[in-house]
Parts: structure tokens; C-alpha cells; sequence
């Protein structure tokens, strides 16, 4: 049900409905102006407003389409209050958005990339230098810091238990040999 104050405002809504250009356009020519004013007032451009008239009336024209627009206002009151409510939102995003970090909460920031950074890179060190090991070094360590006992470990490896513990301690101290030589090793900050 399509109900307006006055037969012109009907006759303009209709004309949406229908995409008469030359009723559209009276309704930019009557209403854009105000628009563009408001939101220019409240830091908005010209472009802005555009944008958000345009919206506007498509929010209008599904509502009529809908059939299912009762105008208690003006058309044009109607109009401002959809523009008023949608710049306020993009006003109130746009603030969410710019959360302004201060000095201290960006050097905290920084550190905790930095945290992030300096992990990675250990940990491609050490995968660079574990992958180099040779493959019962690469076993025995994998079983070991997966919480394996020496004594699951050297019956999976058919080997006594005495000899796991010694190859486990030659293979880590060799890895650790190799880590503490890389050159990338020595750059870490601790």
C-alpha cells in the first residue's frame, strides 16, 4: 500500500516504481541538495552524499516496490532520515575501524611481531638443521621429544636401550652443535 501526504510526493514515488527519468530526476533536483548540506556538515563530501542519497532511494524504491510504504512525513523528511541513519552508521564504522594506537600499545605491538618473527625463525633454523642429521639421529630425536620411553625406543628400533641413550645424547648435542654455528642462530635476540 503506497500512502503519501500529497498527490505530487505519490506521483514522484510512482515514478521510481515505474523508472520515469524525468520524475527521478525532479527527486534528485528537490532532495539531493539537503542531503549533501547535512552530510557535508558533519565531515562528509560531496561524494559521500551522493553515495548515500543513491543508497537512499534504493532503499525507497524497494519499499515501493513492496509495496509497502505509509508516509506519516514529508517524502523529503522521509528521505533525510534514511541519509541521517545510513551516514551515521558509516560514521560510526569508520570510527571502529581508526582505533588510534598509542605510543606504548605500539612498541608492545612491535615486540610481540618481533616475538613472532624471532620464533619462526628459530624454528626454521632448527627444522634446517634437524633435516640435515642423519635418518636414526632424525628417529631417536622424533620419539624422544614425542615423550617416547628409551625403552619403547630401542625396541622399536631393535636396538638395546643403552645404545638409544647414547645415540639420543650424541644426535641432540650434534643438533645443537650445528644450531648454535648457524650464522642466522648468532642474529636472535633472547
Amino acid at each position: 500500500m503506497l500512502k503519501t501526504l500529497n498527490k505530487r510526493e505519490q506521483e514522484l514515488l510512482e515514478g521510481l516504481l515505474t523508472a520515469d527519468r524525468t520524475l527521478i530526476q525532479e527527486m534528485y533536483d528537490a532532495y539531493q541538495a539537503g542531503v549533501i548540506s547535512f552530510i557535508k556538515q558533519r565531515g562528509g563530501t560531496e561524494s559521500d552524499a551522493k553515495d548515500v542519497f543513491q543508497d537512499a532511494i534504493l532503499v525507497l524504491y524497494k519499499k515501493v516496490k513492496a509495496n509497502d510504504l505509509v508516509l506519516t512525513v514529508s517524502l523529503n523528511s522521509f528521505i533525510k532520515a534514511i541519509c541521517r541513519n545510513m551516514w551515521l552508521t558509516k560514521i560510526r564504522d569508520k570510527r571502529e575501524l581508526n582505533v588510534e594506537v598509542n605510543e606504548d600499545e605500539n612498541m608492545l605491538l612491535e615486540e610481540q611481531i618481533e616475538d613472532v618473527l624471532t620464533g619462526v625463525l628459530r624454528e626454521k633454523i632448527y627444522r634446517k638443521h634437524f633435516l640435515n642429521l642423519g635418518e636414526q639421529c632424525q628417529h631417536i630425536l622424533k620419539l624422544f621429544f614425542s615423550k617416547v620411553k628409551m625403552k619403547e625406543i630401542a625396541v622399536k628400533l631393535n636396538i638395546t636401550e643403552k645404545y638409544v641413550k647414547k645415540r639420543k645424547f650424541e644426535c641432540k648435542e650434534k643438533l645443537i652443535v650445528a644450531i648454535k654455528n648457524d650464522p642466522h642462530f648468532k642474529e636472535l635476540k633472547f
